[in-house]
């Protein structure tokens, strides 16, 4: 998998007003990925991000600049939050700073944003994505059994299936009583021989859909005592192709916050093994695009 290293972007100032002493330019902005769908929200820090407040922002192309509205700025995050003008698509989508003391600044290197079709079944793209920036909110309770499927909001059909090593003591495995039946304790330590990343369709209804994330081993540590998650999908045989592997690093989030108290279950749902009642929410951050990755728990043992 080609890596996407974190997009840092060197301001070069159309106009550098060095004798006034007013022109405090931004020496670089960071955003949160530099290839996005359109009309995805797109995250913009500096290096003071207070900076970024109160200054218009624009996207530009060869043929267009639109101004970006409707910006807030999170400071858990530290920086503005935009939504992608519908009208901006293309290679090397500039962003700009009008400053009210240097005018207006560009930066050296742009955005890529692509249409839903450049993203499907695109291997350097795999698990989905989010429009919007979630922003991440502890949760109040954890689940009781992190293991069984995880399912993504944005495409019910890609799914990762955690289970782990159970914990022993003296020799011994802990036992644990969840919703009335006896199972062994959880440890942190994700069970890499039974833990996978999954279609639905293929999985669960034999669908023959040949997704590049079926069947791939995962690996990690889901620690729900530090609330912290990182594990690793091994994709070096999919379909065929060497996609490497691709690390994901995150933490359990409030799924009411974060407005994904959902009932869609599967298409695929035989038996209705996907119950509609979502409880639990991971968010992750994959290491080499930088995209976010949602996953809710589906409420069954």
């Amino acid at each position: 998998m080609k890596t996407l290293n974190y997009l840092t972007i060197i301001l070069f100032g159309l106009s550098i007003v060095s004798c006034n002493p007013d022109c405090d330019q931004l020496l670089t902005i960071q955003v949160d990925s530099p290839t996005k769908q359109m009309g995805d929200e797109i995250l913009i820090t500096a290096n003071d991000p207070e900076d970024l407040i109160n200054r218009q922002i624009l996207f530009a192309t060869e043929s267009t600049s639109v101004l970006a509205t409707n910006g807030r700025f999170e400071e858990s995050l530290g920086g503005m939050i935009f939504e992608l003008p519908p009208s901006i698509q293309g290679e090397n989508v500039q962003i700009q700073v009008d400053d009210p003391d240097c005018g207006l600044i560009s930066f050296s290197q742009g955005l890529s944003v692509k249409d839903a079709n450049f993203f499907a079944n695109n291997p350097q793209f795999i698990p989905p994505s989010p429009p919007e920036i979630v922003i991440p909110a502890p949760p109040i309770t954890f689940p009781p059994l992190v293991q069984n499927a995880w399912v993504s909001p944005q495409d019910l059909d890609y799914c990762i299936w955690f289970k782990f090593l159970p914990e022993i003591v003296n020799g011994d495995t802990v036992m644990v009583e969840v919703n009335g039946q006896m199972v062994p304790k959880e440890s942190n330590i994700i069970d890499p021989y039974n833990s996978k990343e999954f279609s639905v369709r293929e999985l669960v209804c034999g669908d023959d859909a040949r997704t590049l994330y079926h069947n791939h081993s995962v690996s990690g540590i889901i620690d729900r005592e530090r609330n912290f998650v990182n594990f690793f999908i091994d994709r070096k045989d999919a379909n065929g192709q060497n996609l490497g592997i691709e690390e994901f690093e995150g933490m359990f989030i409030d799924i009411e916050q974060a407005g994904y108290m959902e009932t869609k279950v599967p298409e695929c749902n035989p038996d209705n093994l996907f119950d509609p009642q979502k409880l639990y929410l991971i968010l992750v951050r994959s290491k080499q695009t930088n995209r976010q990755l949602l996953l809710y728990q589906q409420a069954f043992l």
